[in-house]
């Protein structure tokens, strides 16, 4: 079975759907990959081109950086083994999801974010099995 975690960068509490993912993976012997979406960079980096203020160029590796430690921090209180391949992606989740498992076979894909409309909405359009875990 091959699963995708999906993270967005206001998610902060991580640790409960990497407890679940690590789990899952390790009894059912599935592949997992993981997908951030920094979608509060893409806003401050669309509010700063709306009011002509630059972002400082190190943002978007300080973003990176911070989830990562807490990724790693986390996924090391549970798993035996290494944190499986990490993406980060910059923009909308929507978008960001729908391109990222574009020509990818994944039979579920979980979500470490709050529920709502929105989330309904792209799980809807992505037509694969989802699990919400907050």
């Amino acid at each position: 079975m091959k699963a995708l975690l999906v993270f967005t960068d206001t998610f902060s509490d991580c640790e409960r759907a990497l407890r679940f993912a690590v789990d899952f993976t390790q009894k059912l012997n599935a592949e997992l990959e993981i997908l951030v979406v920094l979608e509060d960079l893409y806003h401050l980096e669309r509010g700063s081109t709306t009011f002509g203020m630059p972002v400082p160029p190190d943002v978007k590796n300080e973003a990176v950086r911070r989830v990562e430690r807490k990724l790693k921090e986390n996924w090391e209180k549970y798993a035996s083994e290494g944190l499986p391949s990490v993406s980060y992606k910059v923009g909308p989740l929507h978008e960001e999801v729908k391109r990222f498992v574009e020509g990818k076979e994944y039979q579920l894909i979980m979500w470490a974010c709050y529920p709502s409309a929105y989330l309904c909405k792209i799980i809807d359009d992505l037509n694969t099995a989802s699990l919400i875990i907050k």
